[in-house]
């Protein structure tokens, strides 16, 4: 079972969901928990933030060439 596009983001942010709900239920309040809410929370606006940017499924930028920076640097490790 692969799953592509706007559908992997939505399963991945609702196992986020589901991660928070259950250190809700199981940590009591305090440091512990609110620090689980926040590396949650991150990882969550990085799936958001990546969901908007152009990759395709090989994880390839679609929208900026980067051949010129990969080239530019390779001459100057040559040289």
């Amino acid at each position: 079972m692969r799953v592509q596009g706007a559908r992997r983001k939505a399963v991945a942010l609702l196992a986020l969901a589901v991660l928070a709900a259950l250190a809700w239920m199981t940590m009591g309040p305090g440091r512990v928990r609110m620090l689980v809410f926040v590396l949650l929370g991150g990882f969550a606006l990085r799936i958001l933030l990546t969901a908007r940017s152009g990759y395709d499924e090989e994880g390839q930028c679609e929208s900026m060439d980067h051949g010129g920076v990969r080239a530019g640097l390779r001459g100057k490790a040559g040289g």
